[in-house]
């Protein structure tokens, strides 16, 4: 059975309340352990839930999201459809859209911007994910997580 990503991330990261799913349905997910070095949001600086957990999630249909849990309840996510290896353990995901949702409610936004991913040659250990947008409103949205040298646990839907 395949899951909404965005409703999959909610029960994943630990977010009270089912958001809405977005379109897709999720074929392959990681978890990446880390540390939140610094999250925006629309503009303005927020914080990370404890313990802190990156959903990488990769779109049956194509696509690929990020999603983090926010300490306010709320999900940041950051959505694209074109994904480039620039070195063997750097990925970069130029992004579509901006998400964030709380409580069965979301906004989403078109947007411009990357992901670099940083990992091991292996694959199963993610060094860093830098993700950096703008929305067409002219407001900002950041990640920088920190992996803390700890393995990525992937599953697979299918």
């Amino acid at each position: 059975m395949r899951i909404p990503a965005f409703t999959m991330a909610a029960a994943m990261l630990g977010v009270a309340g089912a958001v809405q799913a977005q379109p897709g349905q999720a074929d392959t997910q990681a978890i990446i352990p880390g540390v939140c070095q610094s999250v925006v949001v629309s503009g303005r600086g927020a914080a990370c839930m404890p313990s802190p957990r990156v959903l990488y999630v990769s779109l049956a249909g194509g696509g690929i999201t990020y999603h983090i849990g926010l300490a306010d309840g709320r999900i940041l996510s950051f959505i694209g459809d074109i994904e480039e290896q620039r070195t063997l353990n750097e990925y970069w995901l130029h992004l579509a859209l901006v998400r964030v949702g709380t409580h069965a409610r979301y906004q989403s936004a078109e947007a411009e911007g990357t992901c670099r991913i940083n990992l091991t040659t292996t694959g199963t250990v993610v060094n860093r994910i830098l993700c950096d947008a703008t929305d067409v409103g002219g407001n900002r949205f950041v990640l920088d997580f920190r992996g803390t040298g700890e393995r990525v646990v992937f599953s697979r839907s299918r």
